[in-house]
């Protein structure tokens, strides 16, 4: 019997894997992932970001977590080589109304601790030289990693620990076993463990459906997680038109439109 199961081969099924490994050592660790490699969803589909936490309330925990953990994954892709640049970033107004918006949000950057500084048009341009604004925001500890060469990594370190991983193989079941303890049903064969951990991402309202979690628990899943909400959408087109233009974009660059940002990263560019 394995010690814990862990569903989904993303960065956080994987993440919680390794540091499972670290945790108790002599565990016994199982990761499920249904694709034939890792990341191979939202992970390996991002623009890549190491979010600063600008955005979020002062003395929350999105805060202190996207403000603590850009330091973890810079300190861990250094110590394990993996391809990241602390590139920073530039939110720009360009439009008078949008002025009251960018000094809200500097003001949450300092709350937050982060070293931010509002520019003017000079220095706009002397960071980007393609790009016009009337303010803007810098923040310095934004940046872009290589969150497959993350995923590998957690996974290389997960196998070297002696924790079974296992590909290309899907949960079909989640049933009580001998004691009470569940049992993992796979195209694999069935698995039994002490604890299962749901990290299958988008699938994860399906695996806890499987283990039985009523249609309402579900829903309220869902909702926590943003479902029913379209966070970015980017025409082919516009997708194309940016690829052809990574050479203009020298780090991270967030131009106010409203309530909706366009964002243009140097990862999501091909840079």
């Amino acid at each position: 019997m394995h010690d814990f199961a862990i569903i989904g081969g993303g960065i956080v099924g994987l993440s919680v894997g390794m540091h499972l490994t670290e945790r108790f050592p002599d565990a016994r660790i199982l990761l499920i992932e249904k694709e034939d490699h890792f990341a191979a969803h939202q992970t390996g589909h991002n623009s890549g970001v190491i979010h600063s936490g600008i955005y979020y309330k002062p003395g929350s925990f999105k805060a202190k977590f996207a403000v603590e953990g850009l330091k973890l994954m810079y300190d861990f892709c250094q110590r394990q080589n993996i391809t990241h640049e602390n590139c920073g970033k530039i939110i720009v107004a360009t439009d008078e109304h949008e002025l009251p918006q960018l000094d809200n949000l500097l003001q949450r950057g300092l709350a937050n601790g982060l070293a931010v500084t509002k520019i003017g048009p000079e220095q706009i341009k002397e960071i980007e030289p393609h790009c016009n604004g009337i303010a803007g925001i810098r923040v310095t500890t934004t940046g872009i990693a290589d969150y497959k060469g993350v995923a590998a990594t957690y996974a290389r370190i997960i196998n070297e620990r002696g924790g079974e991983l296992k590909l290309g193989v899907r949960v079909t079941g989640i049933e009580e076993h001998e004691g009470g303890s569940p049992l993992v049903q796979t195209t694999a064969g069935d698995f039994p463990a002490k604890f299962v951990i749901n990290c299958a991402g988008l699938h994860c309202d399906r695996i806890a459906r499987l283990a039985g979690a009523s249609s309402q628990a579900v829903f309220h899943l869902k909702q926590a997680m943003g479902g029913g909400k379209t966070h970015l959408l980017v025409g082919f087109g516009l997708l194309q038109n940016l690829m052809e233009r990574a050479g203009h974009c020298h780090g991270g660059l967030w131009p106010f439109h409203g309530r909706v940002n366009t964002v243009f990263d140097p990862a999501l560019l091909g840079r």
